[in-house]
């Protein structure tokens, strides 16, 4: 069956203008016993019958509130998506630092020390530089006590 066929059997839903200029409109076709279909509807210089329905069917103020609708949520959707890029970043460092630490402590040297001040601190870094510094100074140490024995 060709859409053309089906048309007299829809019902046109959600239009919103695309664009600044609006001179074109994406909605919705829901054809009886049938599928939807997304369109994008522009007018012609010989007219748009698909253009004149929804003018008939729907006046300026529904298009432009369906439209501001479909901003707002556009935009809700950026902000979402972008909390949870910032979310999955930070714990992707969060787990990076404690995948240092325990690399960290895997160092023979390092696991081997009686250093608690140092281990400790090493424990509590904040930070990836923070866990080498303490780490270095571990290792730096444990070699200048082990010269001296």
């Amino acid at each position: 069956m060709q859409l053309n066929e089906m048309k007299p059997n829809r019902t046109i839903k959600n239009p919103h203008w695309t664009n600044d200029k609006k001179n074109q409109i994406h909605c919705e076709f829901h054809y009886e016993n049938g599928p939807i279909v997304n369109a994008c509807v522009s007018d012609t210089k010989e007219g748009n019958p698909d253009w004149k329905e929804i003018f008939d069917t729907f006046d300026m103020t529904e298009i432009e509130k369906n439209t501001q609708t479909i901003i707002k949520d556009a935009e809700y959707v950026a902000k979402f998506k972008k909390r949870e890029r910032q979310e999955k970043k930070e714990s992707e460092k969060i787990d990076a630092l404690f995948n240092t630490k325990l690399e960290a402590f895997e160092i023979s040297t390092v696991k081997n020390s009686k250093d608690r001040n140092l281990k400790s601190l090493i424990r509590k870094a904040s930070n990836e530089t923070e866990v080498y510094a303490y780490t270095a100074a571990l290792i730096l140490k444990e070699m200048k006590d082990e010269e001296n024995k």
